[in-house]
């Protein structure tokens, strides 16, 4: 629905972090008062936490399938009714009267925590790549300090001598006035809130919510290492909410139940507010390039998570040592440090989820936040354990349980493995399904893309190398028996064939991935349409065209990184006729505007390649949606392809105009991933251009580089992931055949 006031991307990150604070508050609301319940229901220290571990149970398995729902019918729906059901139930279980239903109401209430994800995903719709991880950290800090708020706020509002209209008990009234104000709230998130910035960016979104493709992202090891992380961390900060305060209380005979909140909320805030600079310096550092590490060189995002992780371990055993003391304000202090650690642990893992999974952000997002709430059930009990011989020395044995968690992490965040850890993952193949023992997957190696050998692949190869060795017209006929045979019973030739391909150096395969790829975005000019041929139009006009020609293209992709740079987007058939006036006054060339305006409007019939019909035809025989990705506007777009004659082979267009940015900049690919509606991992983005080819990859995508003049390629930056002379290169690295 359409909002009564104009949504902004600020106003939208306000709207969520209101809800998603606000739902943190109510989530934690009983851990104030955890000491009358115990009282009115005679609860034992042991079941104050089974009753703190409760609150976290329906967490992992309510924020997976929300953040999927989220996904499917945008979040303002679903963050709507969450607060209106978690708001009833919080107002049935003030009027509760035997422990069973207050249990079960407060065990839905506490649903209210899945809203993490949803507003994740709601920011995730609005705000650029670029700004997206300080956008997150902002809405997650925040609103986790919706706990603290709790803890400073609701024992002073409902004080123990509370007398009220309904409730002579403050805990009961707690519970009923912050039901009433969580109807309200998902009152003003449904009328208010828009599910996404475009209407493009909402249906993109929609269509990739499918289960093949949840299960894809939520294997892959970049997921599973981020989820155990955050297991560690914002499972710890979940359970520290619920148990600090009876722990200050009884671990230091702190009789007073404000003065025991006011310390736990310490440990809420530090994680909370403090989580935003999590992110930041992931961020910093990925910019600026700085290891902090002497291991996982390169890998700046993972040194810091690492960093942070190991501090969280750190300040756990602090914590237990200085509970031993005896000396509550210490124990303060170091919990406050935790909160830290997990602050910026928090931070980090989410810094890394839109860095790793661009166009998948909701769904990783989904499965790291389900799954991390674990140890939210799990730690209180440690806490809490009647075996343990005091209530200081729980921290230290959490502190050990994660030394593994942290140890895993050091694995994936090697460089060889953590520039997989997006690809490679507990499920293999691109359906999700394991390959049978029969025909396996060839390893991929440093000339080799991955390769499933199957009959039909080993037919089409033997055949080519049996017309190599001459000896096709003997046995054309018989072929595809004998392949079929060789491949299916004779496995030493299988075993021979996969050696062959395996040691045979490809060098325009260096680390192409054919097996991922479902989309192709191709550029327009010099990669579709060849821009030389401008000099054409110039040479009717001028003396000496060659250095007006190269002046004019040269200064025009300068036009467009300047205005990358300092932010000033123009269309770009104003700065191409800008460029082209420039070059004409370099080389004192006088022309009427008419004559220049003749020159500029080549750009709409340029000589189209002659590989590029046929090339993107067989593409999309082979199954292959195709899009052009241009710096050109729209207008240029449709004149240059009604010229090419590949309209009719095409999905769709996308112009930098749409989002006002050029190449090489990641959000003109992440907008054609979205509005592709395929993941940004899946594309392969076919440009002549080498900025072009690193603006791909730094996006997600693979690049391949149209190399048709026998080019060297440029000495700064990653290497082109494939290197192809034509298109008909392509089609056949993607295994599309002719007549196939």
């Amino acid at each position: 629905m359409n909002s009564p006031i104009r949504m902004t991307k600020y106003r939208t990150l306000l709207l969520a972090t209101i809800g998603f604070n606000f739902s943190f508050l109510i989530w934690f609301s009983f851990a104030p008062f955890t000491g009358p319940m115990a009282e009115e229901f005679g609860l034992s220290l042991a079941e104050i936490g089974v009753l703190a571990s409760a609150a976290i149970w329906l967490a992992p398995f309510g924020r997976i399938l929300t953040g999927w729902l989220s996904d499917r019918f945008g979040a303002p729906t679903i963050f709507a009714i969450v607060l209106a059901y978690v708001g009833v139930f919080s107002i049935w279980s003030a009027f509760a009267e035997s422990y069973t239903v207050f249990f079960i109401t407060r065990l839905i209430v506490a649903t209210a925590g899945i809203t993490f994800v949803i507003g994740i995903q709601h920011v995730s719709e609005w705000f650029e790549s670029e700004s997206l991880g300080t956008a997150e950290g902002i809405y997650a800090g925040i609103g986790n300090a919706g706990a603290a708020g709790g803890a400073l706020i609701l024992p002073r509002a409902f004080p123990s001598g509370w007398t009220g209209p309904i409730f002579t008990t403050n805990w009961r009234a707690a519970f009923f006035y912050t039901g009433l104000v969580s109807i309200l709230l998902a009152g003003v998130y449904y009328v208010f809130g828009e599910a996404a910035k475009t209407d493009e960016k909402r249906t993109a979104t929609k269509q990739s919510a499918s289960l093949r493709e949840w299960l894809h992202t939520a294997t892959r090891y970049g997921t599973v290492i981020l989820a155990l992380a955050y297991v560690m961390t914002f499972g710890l900060e979940l359970s520290m909410n619920g148990w600090l305060a009876t722990y200050y209380r009884e671990g230091f005979n702190t009789q007073n139940l404000v003065l025991a909140s006011t310390f736990a909320a310490t440990f809420s805030v530090a994680a909370g507010l403090l989580r935003p600079i999590g992110g930041y310096v992931s961020d910093l550092l990925a910019r600026k390039e700085r290891d902090i590490l002497p291991i996982f060189t390169g890998r700046y995002r993972e040194q810091w998570t690492f960093v942070s992780l190991c501090f969280v371990v750190v300040t756990m055993v602090g914590m237990t040592l200085a509970g031993l003391t005896g000396q509550v304000l210490l124990a303060v202090a170091a919990g406050f440090l935790v909160g830290m650690g997990c602050a910026f642990s928090e931070g980090a893992i989410f810094a890394q989820v839109p860095a790793m999974f661009p166009n998948s952000s909701g769904a990783v997002a989904g499965v790291v936040g389900g799954i991390g709430t674990v140890g939210g059930i799990v730690y209180p009990l440690v806490c809490a354990a009647p075996f343990l011989p005091n209530l200081h020395t729980g921290y230290s044995v959490v502190a050990v349980s994660m030394i593994p968690i942290v140890l895993l992490a050091a694995w994936v965040f090697q460089p060889n493995v953590a520039e997989r850890a997006t690809d490679d993952g507990l499920v293999t193949g691109s359906d999700s399904s394991p390959v049978s023992d029969d025909w396996q997957v060839i390893p991929r190696t440093k000339y080799r893309h991955r390769l499933k050998l199957t009959p039909e692949r080993f037919s089409v190869t033997l055949s080519i190398m049996l017309r190599l060795a001459g000896s096709w017209p003997s046995i054309s006929n018989e072929l595809p028996p004998i392949a079929r045979l060789a491949g299916e019973k004779h496995q030493s030739l299988v075993i021979c064939f996969r050696i062959f391909m395996i040691s045979t150096p490809v060098d325009s395969h260096v680390s192409f991935d054919s097996h991922q790829v479902s989309t192709v975005t191709f550029d327009s000019y010099s990669t579709l349409v060849d821009v030389d041929a401008a000099e054409t139009a110039l040479a009717e006009r001028v003396p000496d065209p060659q250095p007006v020609s190269k002046l004019w293209r040269a200064r025009s992709l300068e036009y467009t990184f300047v205005a990358n740079a300092v932010d000033a987007y123009q269309p770009f058939y104003e700065m191409n006729r800008d460029a082209l006036q420039h070059a004409l006054d370099v080389c004192n060339v006088s022309l009427s505007t008419a004559e220049r305006d003749e020159i500029l409007a080549v750009y709409h019939e340029l000589d189209v390649f002659s590989d590029v019909r046929d090339g993107i035809e067989r593409l999309c025989d082979g199954g292959y949606d195709c899009y052009v990705v241009s710096n050109g506007n729209p207008a240029m777009l449709e004149s240059m392809v009604e010229h090419a004659g590949i309209g009719d082979l095409l999905e769709d267009t996308i112009s930098a105009d749409e989002v006002g940015t050029f190449k090489p900049d990641p959000e003109i690919y992440r907008h054609g991933a979205a509005r592709a509606g395929t993941p940004i991992d899946n594309i392969v983005h076919v440009t002549a251009g080498w900025f072009d080819i690193m603006g791909a990859q730094h996006a997600g995508m693979q690049g391949a580089w149209v190399d048709r003049k026998s080019s060297p390629w440029e000495p700064f930056g990653p290497d082109p992931d494939l290197t192809i002379d034509t298109f008909h290169d392509l089609a056949e690295t993607l295994d599309v055949w002719i007549g196939s």
